[in-house]
């Protein structure tokens, strides 16, 4: 007779919470991956704007960018997030 460890036993509903937590930190990461792209094209922009030295393109471009990063901040509130997120688009 085979005596069972119970628990040892790892359910479908288990394998299932595991994977959206593994998905939860990779979509985590890659939000934290674009953001950092985002502050890092926002600060000059920024600065050029606090300074008075921004032209209209410059203005437009830096309202453009801290969109991008607003709507990178919300894409846990997304209905498919984590299974199914939309990254937004980010500006040229």
């Amino acid at each position: 007779m085979t005596n069972i460890d119970w628990s040892k036993l790892i359910t479908k509903e288990m394998k299932e919470t595991q994977r959206i937590i593994a998905l939860m930190g990779e979509v985590t990461a890659e939000q934290g991956r674009r953001k950092k792209i985002a502050d890092d094209s926002i600060q000059p922009l920024q600065d050029d704007h606090d300074t008075s030295d921004a032209d209209d393109a410059g203005e437009a471009l830096l309202i453009a960018w801290k969109r991008y990063r607003s709507a990178l901040s919300k894409i846990q509130q997304q209905p498919g997030y984590p299974t199914a997120v939309e990254w937004p688009v980010p500006p040229n």
